[in-house]
């Protein structure tokens, strides 16, 4: 499987918190985002995850838009966010197969 983010953006307002962002990784590669509070990380993870859209910019899954597939990215994406505020009243199975 081969991920592709592509000139990724989100802006909140004025506020760029992802801007112009692009790097692709294949299968059985290890990744990891590092950097400081407010660098973007886990608003790119939650667009990565199809719990947020892009201002611009994609993420593509084996060529597959998270935008026009997004069940697609969550069976190969696991991603546990430190919080859960819109999906509070799910349990773990449900949050589970919401993204399997």
């Amino acid at each position: 499987m081969k991920v592709q983010v592509q000139e990724l953006s989100r802006h909140f307002g004025a506020v760029k918190a992802v801007d112009g962002v692009s790097f692709a990784f294949g299968e059985g590669e290890v990744v990891g985002f590092v950097g400081p509070n407010g660098a973007g990380k886990t608003t790119a993870m939650r667009i990565m995850a199809t719990l947020d859209e892009p201002t611009s910019g994609d993420v593509l899954f084996d060529g597959c838009s998270v935008q026009d597939y997004p069940e697609y990215a969550r069976r190969h994406l696991g991603f546990m966010p430190d919080a859960l505020p819109e999906h509070a009243d799910m349990t773990a199975h449900e949050y589970v197969d919401f993204f399997g």
